[in-house]
């Protein structure tokens, strides 16, 4: 009467103990993986906030010399060829 079901009764615990490994062991691969990046998802936040940071700070940095590059007289050309205001031309004191 149990020779039928005898080969399925034993491999039974061990294909249990087998399923629970394959199931069990990807399952924690992928809570671990999770964990690993919840935790690292404010870190990397961090540093882009840091490269942003550091790329303002060097952009505000270069904008002065390039503001008094363009004030600058250009060179060969005096101040004397620059016509004066309309008010001194007209006062004649």
């Amino acid at each position: 009467m149990f020779t039928f079901y005898w080969p399925s009764l034993f491999y039974l615990p061990i294909l249990l103990i087998v399923g629970v490994f394959f199931l069990v062991v990807p399952g924690g691969f992928i809570i671990l993986g999770g964990a690993v990046y919840c935790a690292a998802l404010p870190f990397t936040g961090l540093l882009a906030m840091a490269a942003r940071r550091r790329r303002r700070l060097r952009a505000t940095s270069r904008r002065p010399s390039r503001l008094r590059r363009a004030t600058t007289r250009r060179a060969g050309r005096s101040g004397a060829d620059v016509a004066p205001p309309i008010a001194a031309a007209l006062n004649t004191d």
